[in-house]
């Protein structure tokens, strides 16, 4: 499929370049570990990449295609397991310019390699379906939505052919085996991969682009027929209207959710809170948000107001549970108003200032939720003015320093006298 595809693209652009690293019946985690399996399968020099790592940073690649072991996606220990290797291996090897395309492989054709449990052909397709759109979300949340992720449906194709084409043809797309594409599949897998991609329909088939691909079957076993020229455009038919109908309803449900978003929009109320640090009383503690809304950038400790909390509650709450600091009995100092339309939401932010309670040795922060913070270090009011000249505060934070509040420079200076 890597080379066939190829030659397609070279239909649409002037410069293609394709490289894989491949690895029989492996998962994620396995191909991560152990690298390309070819050589040892079929020999000779065209065997692509040796290690998953290689290859993520040979180049700048505009799109990285992935699939994994076919049963994975559908049993949850499995899943997880290349969700973690997903997120701890592959994502940050990928550049925030490419776009990651996940094959959703096609179900077995009968219950083969021990997947009698997984059910038939479509319920073994959807759940595929469902495991790859896991991974793709994993992908987008992972990268703060930096690196785009996307699913070439091949498996949604398989399951339109048998349905609406009849199970003759649908049988042509895979090999004896029951599990592994014919050619015909795999000319099918290269037109989802190609309008995945490149958002329109497939090139016309030309059977000269087989002559360059690697092996599709063991050279033991008899080669099976290419497609004709009536499948061909049969199949890249089935590709392109799949591929099309995928977008209008990934359109639809966008469209949907932001109607959703619009009739539950409400403004919501957010804590923030200056804690001054006890071995330096001019300075308060401040971390770079990880995992949100403000990704990147400094802000003070704080969270929701819950229902029926005070706000100085709310203040003691979030700087235990996000510090791992006691606080006094903290003072109301300012409120902000802070839209954000870019990520859809508005806050009002009311700012509380509290000092640690008196303890020996002196409190120190801890990192309590290093998933969404990277760190607690303490800045002068100063400090904090010439970060915001450089755009390094949250917003609300950016806010209040602009305003700089007299309740909140005369606390600062007062625990500085202290």
């Amino acid at each position: 499929c890597p080379r066939l595809l190829e030659h397609m693209l070279r239909n649409r652009f002037e410069t293609v370049k394709q490289d894989s690293c491949l690895r029989g019946g492996a998962t994620l985690s396995s191909l991560f570990e152990k690298g390309n399996g070819m050589l040892k399968k079929f020999g000779g020099n065209d065997i692509g990449t040796p290690t998953v790592a290689d290859l993520l940073q040979e180049r700048q690649w505009d799109f990285v295609v992935i699939n994994d072991h076919t049963q994975s996606p559908v049993r949850p220990e499995r899943k997880q397991q290349s969700m973690d290797v997903l997120r701890n291996s592959y994502i940050p090897l990928l550049r925030n310019t490419t776009t990651v395309i996940f094959i959703q492989t096609a179900a077995y054709k009968s219950p083969v390699k021990e997947s009698e449990d997984l059910g038939g052909f479509d319920k073994f397709t959807e759940g595929l379906w469902q495991g790859y759109q896991e991974y793709a979300a994993l992908v987008q949340a992972a990268s703060h939505n930096s690196i785009q992720a996307k699913i070439a449906p091949v498996g949604l194709a398989y399951q339109y052919v048998k349905k609406y084409h009849g199970e003759d043809l649908w049988a042509k797309l895979y090999f004896s085996d029951d599990f592994h594409p014919s050619p015909h599949g795999t000319w099918l897998e290269a037109c989802v991969l190609y309008c995945t991609m490149v958002g329109q329909p497939p090139p016309t088939y030309n059977p000269d682009w087989w002559k360059t691909a690697r092996y599709m079957q063991p050279p033991e076993e008899d080669q099976l027929p290419l497609p004709t020229d009536e499948d061909a455009a049969l199949l890249s038919n089935v590709a392109w209207k799949l591929c099309q109908e995928q977008e209008k309803h990934k359109r639809s449900l966008v469209a949907d959710q932001e109607i959703k978003l619009q009739k539950q929009a409400v403004v919501r109320v957010g804590v923030g809170v200056l804690v001054t640090d006890p071995s330096s009383p001019n300075k308060v503690f401040c971390g770079i948000r990880k995992g949100s809304h403000g990704a990147g950038k400094l802000a003070l400790p704080g969270g929701h107001l819950e229902m029926f909390e005070s706000w100085e509650d709310c203040a003691c709450r979030e700087v235990l549970e996000e510090c791992n600091l006691e606080l006094q009995t903290p003072l109301f100092g300012h409120v902000t108003n802070d839209p954000m339309p870019d990520e859809k939401k508005h806050y009002v932010t009311i700012f509380m200032m509290g000092e640690c309670k008196v303890t020996n040795p002196p409190q120190k922060p801890r990192n309590m939720e290093p998933e969404k913070c990277e760190g607690w270090k303490s800045y002068t009011w100063d400090e904090l003015k010439s970060l915001r000249q450089q755009g390094k505060l949250f917003g609300p934070l950016d806010r209040l320093v602009q305003e700089s509040p007299k309740a909140i420079t005369e606390f600062l200076n007062k625990s500085d006298n202290k």
